[in-house]
């Protein structure tokens, strides 16, 4: 499993990768699985045993996002 981090446009795919870069996140953006339907062709791959430092970062730095999933992939 995977933890996918899903956005509603380009601008907040790059603005995440640029934060998550610059705070030592771990992940890396990606074209989007042809199993989700999101707004944007990009989105943010990690370990799901990151799920929590992620969360946490969005809360911190209130990072935008439309969804975080896990996906078998």
């Amino acid at each position: 499993m995977k933890l996918i981090v899903t956005f509603k446009g380009t601008t907040q795919a790059m603005a995440w990768e640029k934060r998550c870069k610059e705070k030592g996140l771990p992940g890396r953006l990606i074209p989007l699985p042809p199993q989700i339907d999101a707004g944007c062709g990009l989105a943010w791959l990690a370990s799901l045993a990151d799920k929590k430092t992620i969360t946490k970062a969005v809360d911190e730095h209130r990072l935008q996002y439309a969804q975080i999933l896990e996906l078998e992939l």
